[in-house]
């Protein structure tokens, strides 16, 4: 049989066990709560990046299509193609033996 003051200290080692579980429980759930909201955050985070990349990717082939443009515009202007084509146009020349015909 045990003491009155063996019950006593049963019960409050009890009550302390019970107020730790509680604490430990509460600490958990902050916890878990905290790591919903950062994942949640990081979750927007990364769509935002997705997002900028795709932006960014689309920005770079419009880019690229614009240096394959002047590259091949830039040829053109120093060939000579475009020497007698601007000469035909501009000046009125013609090579020998083509006939020249001016619109009104």
């Amino acid at each position: 049989m045990q003491s009155k003051y063996t019950q006593k200290k049963v019960e409050i080692m009890g009550q302390q066990a019970n107020k730790a579980v509680k604490y430990i429980s509460f600490g958990v759930v902050c916890t878990l709560f905290i790591l919903l909201v950062v994942l949640v955050f990081q979750f927007a985070r990364i769509n935002n990046l997705r997002n900028q990349e795709r932006d960014l990717l689309a920005n770079l082939r419009n880019l690229e299509s614009q240096i394959v443009y002047y590259t091949n515009q830039n040829s053109y202007l120093e060939s000579n193609n475009f020497i007698s084509d601007h000469a035909r146009e501009m000046l009125g020349y013609g090579r020998s033996g083509e006939t020249f015909f001016r619109g009104i």
